[in-house]
């Protein structure tokens, strides 16, 4: 058995600049990674000869990730990732966007009979925009080696929806289909108009697209 504990690893901007440029050939540091600010990395990863467990946390000037993960011998594995306070208006410069939180499960085989499988459950909360907190936003997914299933959902009192996206590529041609039903949408409510404070809209549409070719897409 073994059990290690890694030391925290601090990463300044500065050195992100030198990594990035090292391993770009000298490439510009996205803004995006630069807004992150000093970045304090720690884990731990213990097992034995049947599992391993490892743990992560990325703790940034932008928010908290933490990530653990769980290994057999049979290389299926399962984990969780968590973000907390992420503060995603800072991370891409638009004060627009506030703060955001995400709790997610995933699971998995690389070696099932149907080649690699996964399924991922994920909510979104709190996410802000335009100083409105909306409620919860979930989404389910499952992904083989040919196919994804993608499904989510938001129930808010200012925006009902829901969204269905396939892709198989396990047929002649590859199918890609989408579908979106929203039931409410009050944009006044949700501070993206300050106009028509009564507008209430809801539709449905879906899509279907057989190759690769957009002008054989089908709404």
């Amino acid at each position: 058995e073994y059990n290690l504990d890694l030391a925290t690893l601090t990463i300044a901007p500065t050195f992100t600049n030198s990594i990035y440029a090292a391993a770009t050939n000298g490439g510009i540091t996205p803004p995006e990674i630069i807004n992150l600010g000093t970045i304090n990395l720690k884990g731990k990863v213990k097992g034995s000869g049947k599992e391993a467990k490892g743990t992560l946390a990325l703790i940034s000037e932008a928010g908290v990730i933490n990530a653990d993960v769980n290994i057999n011998q049979q290389g299926a594995y399962n984990g969780t990732i968590t973000a907390t306070e992420v503060n995603i208006g800072k991370i891409i410069d638009d004060h627009a966007w506030g703060y955001c939180g995400l709790s997610a499960a995933i699971e998995g085989n690389p070696f099932d009979s149907i080649g690699h499988t996964a399924t991922i459950n994920t909510t979104i909360t709190p996410l802000q925009y335009n100083h409105y907190t909306y409620s919860p936003i979930h989404l389910h997914g499952k992904i083989t080696d040919k196919r994804i299933d993608a499904h989510a959902w938001l129930d808010d009192k200012n925006l009902k929806l829901e969204m269905e996206v396939r892709y198989d590529a396990g047929r002649e041609l590859p199918r890609h289909e989408l579908s979106l039903q929203v039931d409410s949408f009050r944009p006044y409510n949700l501070n993206i108009t300050k106009k028509h404070e009564s507008a209430h809209l809801s539709f449905r549409m879906a899509s279907e697209l057989v190759g690769t070719n957009p002008e054989r897409m089908r709404l």
